[in-house]
């Protein structure tokens, strides 16, 4: 969604508004149940995020699995100090370099 977001204004201002029309238009489509989607889209108090201080009110989790075993297998080299590879690197091939890991 982000993604989108940026490729669709780049090169323009950032307006509020327009993300979270597209915010919106992300939970309409990707929550099948409408209820749901209705209900997740109220939570979001955008007042706060964009007029309040300090930090946002939601501090985003984006953990998974994937991020454990890339950090994991990171510690493992760097606990090996660099000598030799991990015993599972080899699980690691298909990741492309477009992978990216994100640490919060």
């Amino acid at each position: 969604m982000l993604n989108e977001y940026i490729h669709e204004n780049a090169y323009t201002s950032i307006k509020w508004p327009v993300f979270r029309a597209k915010v919106e238009s992300y939970i309409d489509k990707t929550w099948t149940n409408t209820n749901e989607a209705r209900m997740l889209k109220q939570k979001i108090d955008w007042m706060t995020w964009v007029y309040g201080p300090g930090l946002p009110p939601f501090i985003a989790d984006f953990t998974t699995p994937e991020l454990t075993e890339a950090v994991n297998l990171a510690n493992a080299y760097v606990d090996d100090g660099g000598n030799s590879s991990p015993a599972n690197f080899t699980d690691f091939k298909t990741w492309d370099s477009n992978t990216q890991v994100i640490f919060i």
